[in-house]
């Protein structure tokens, strides 16, 4: 576990001049960080959620209130989804990028390093910003970029499916979302049990993919590599993926070479790629044993 002193600070340092590095092998003078719009509740030990791609930090509202007890948790917009305003035009955002961006967050709240949990890009993110030693625990909720190559493509094809009918979603077919049936057929490809997700929450959800600003750089940053170089993460890490998570699917997106030797996959039953409405209590006790360093989160079937 990194603490801290000097050990996460050398790897700040270490961050900052590598990104200064790239930075000059792109001939970008400065890397650009916006002032990230988050929201915080609770007190104890920092607990940072990160979103994934063309979602946004309201994702984490179910779950938010059964981790307050513990932990300031501080529920963040990665740049160019939600609130936060996209990195600069000439950065390109890899999910090393995003980290960066979320440091620089951590570094304007005072917070060297912060238990850290992530779902999808977030997830991917949040791998990242462990290998900057930002990281106390991370829980790895559907994690991206745990696949071979490039991301595959039934991945591709239900993402880009949900964001060309996100427009629709949130507009003039935001009257289908009242009922549960009808989310039921419409959002089965990203949640356990669509039934769960209230209206409201459906409808702002479609919106944020809707009008995230910066889903397309992203997507076209993320979408061609994956994560890499995470055996040496010395920091506790769990993964859980959802049994009906058609986003990510076994054989697929799950591999865990590039996780900490030991690193174990949990299941999340019923539940699907965002399972934060379909069981808040599962997720949050999966992310409090995380935090806690148990070594097994214990039973997570959901309620």
């Amino acid at each position: 576990m990194t603490g801290a002193g000097g050990s996460a600070g050398r790897s700040r340092a270490r961050w900052g001049a590598a990104a200064a590095a790239r930075g000059a092998g792109r001939g970008v003078a400065t890397v650009s960080f916006p002032t990230l719009a988050h929201s915080r509740h609770g007190t104890g030990s920092p607990l940072l959620l990160l979103h994934g791609i063309g979602s946004g930090r309201r994702c984490w509202e179910p779950v938010v209130g059964l981790l307050t007890a513990r932990h300031e948790v501080l529920a963040v917009d990665l740049p160019g989804f939600g609130d936060s305003p996209a990195l600069a035009a000439d950065v390109r955002p890899t999910a090393r990028e995003l980290a960066g961006a979320v440091g620089r967050f951590m570094d304007a709240r005072g917070i060297e390093t912060a238990h850290v949990a992530g779902n999808s890009l977030g997830g991917w993110v949040g791998l990242e910003l462990a290998l900057s030693g930002r990281v106390r625990t991370l829980s790895l909720i559907s994690p991206a970029g745990l696949w071979r190559g490039t991301t595959p493509f039934t991945t591709r094809l239900l993402l880009r499916s949900c964001r060309r009918a996100a427009p629709w979603l949130a507009g003039p077919a935001a009257p289908l979302l009242r009922t549960a049936a009808s989310r039921t057929a419409l959002l089965a490809g990203i949640y356990g049990r669509p039934a769960r997700v209230p209206y409201a929450h459906a409808r702002a959800a479609a919106r944020d993919m809707a009008r995230a600003p910066g889903f397309e750089a992203t997507w076209r940053a993320v979408s061609t590599t994956r994560f890499t170089g995470g055996r040496g993460i010395g920091v506790p890490v769990r993964v859980a993926f959802g049994s009906r998570d058609a986003v990510l699917r076994a054989g697929q997106a799950r591999f865990l070479d590039e996780l900490p030797e030991g690193t174990v996959a949990h299941v999340l039953p019923r539940c699907g790629h965002l399972p934060m409405h379909d069981a808040p209590e599962a997720v949050a006790r999966f992310i409090l044993a995380t935090t806690a360093d148990r070594p097994r989160p214990g039973p997570l079937a959901a309620p």
